[in-house]
């Protein structure tokens, strides 16, 4: 083992994790989001959080701060955008995708300036949580793109219709159901189509769900990244069926609970990192228990992005000191969130309507 190479402990103590994830930093969040049940629902889209995420993503090396911008709007996040940009065909794809969720002027500006250019995929993931007009003109003309490429080459191109299921995540109207059994009939696999339910815990979801798991139990981790953003009794028993699972937690993305955050913090324990030198880097090692974390502003998310924004920061020095190149940071996969977190934002959205109707 190399001089600096980390190495695995399972068994550690966990007060001084449980210390620093305590730490307590004033919440912009709070100063901004009404009290009561509405809060704990809108602040993953408030102003304030988008506000402390890019303050955050501005610490990061270049490179780190390209993987991060999901479903940002704010100026700062659109001149890492205009950086990207002139990286050519690679920056263009990520332009694209990293507008997720996003339906102002200036995303669809864009879109379509680099229809042409990007991958049918990309241009779908883009679509993720939104449902205008314009974004369904948009999934309507690339699943024409399929429908011909099928018909003239007799390819299943399921790079288009993948996309396409993706940008129904958090959507849970009639014409999103009636695309999802339209891509299942033209051939697009069913675990794919539940893959994109983010957010959705209907009985339509929930049976299309069941189904999957009652055909192979091997579906369960696609099952299991399907229930970012939920909270119900049905979604807490499909998860403790597969604790050992790598996406268990992943699948609490956008929780906030008591419940969700004791898991977090034994996983957070459980990932520390040893080096030979006999010091430590405290948090998690894997990109799935940070998006465990993905679209949250409270206190306790942003002192775990902190401590392994250090850790990060470290390991990067100690590849760099052995030679080993660059590293992709594992705080990248925890603040804002892609299509599946621009779902969970929509369907909390719907939910909030549903509540003010009744």
């Amino acid at each position: 083992m190399k001089e600096g190479e980390p190495r695995f402990e399972e068994e550690l103590p966990v007060e001084e994790v449980k210390k620093s994830l305590d730490n307590k930093e004033p919440s912009l969040e709070k100063e901004l989001q009404p009290e009561g049940e509405q809060e704990k629902i809108d602040t993953m889209d408030s102003p304030a959080f988008q506000k402390r995420a890019i303050k955050f993503i501005e610490r990061l090396p270049e490179k780190q701060k390209e993987e991060c911008i999901g479903g940002l709007d704010s100026d700062e996040a659109w001149k890492i955008r205009e950086g990207l940009l002139k990286k050519g065909e690679e920056g263009e794809e990520k332009v694209v995708i990293s507008l997720a969720g996003i339906d102002s002027e200036r995303a669809w500006k864009t879109r379509e300036k680099l229809d042409k250019k990007v991958s049918s995929r990309a241009m779908a993931l883009s679509l993720a949580g939104i449902d205008s007009e314009r974004a369904w003109k948009t999934r309507e003309e690339i699943k024409k793109r399929w429908q011909t490429i099928k018909d003239a080459f007799g390819e299943n191109s399921i790079d288009y219709a993948e996309g396409l299921s993706y940008s129904l995540s958090g959507i849970d109207s009639d014409e999103a159901w009636k695309m999802r059994e339209d891509l299942i009939k033209g051939g697009l696999p069913e675990y794919i189509v539940v893959r994109g339910l983010d957010g959705i815990d209907s009985d339509r979801a929930w049976s299309m769900r069941e189904k999957l798991l009652s055909a192979n139990e091997s579906n369960a981790d696609v099952i299991l990244q399907s229930l970012a953003g939920l909270d119900s009794d049905r979604a807490w028993s499909m998860r403790d069926k597969f604790k050992d699972s790598y996406y268990y937690i992943s699948s609490l993305a956008g929780l906030d609970s008591e419940r969700a955050w004791k898991i977090r913090e034994k996983h957070f324990v459980k990932n520390r990192f040893y080096f030979d030198d006999g010091t430590f880097l405290d948090g998690s090692s894997k990109p799935a228990d940070m998006r465990s974390i993905e679209g949250l502003d409270s206190d306790r998310a942003w002192s775990m992005r902190e401590e392994v924004l250090k850790n990060d920061e470290r390991l990067a020095e100690s590849y760099k000191r052995d030679g080993r190149g660059d590293i992709l940071y594992d705080v990248t996969f925890g603040i804002y969130g892609g299509f599946a977190l621009a779902g969970v934002r929509k369907a909390r959205h719907d939910r909030i309507e549903r509540q003010k109707t009744k």
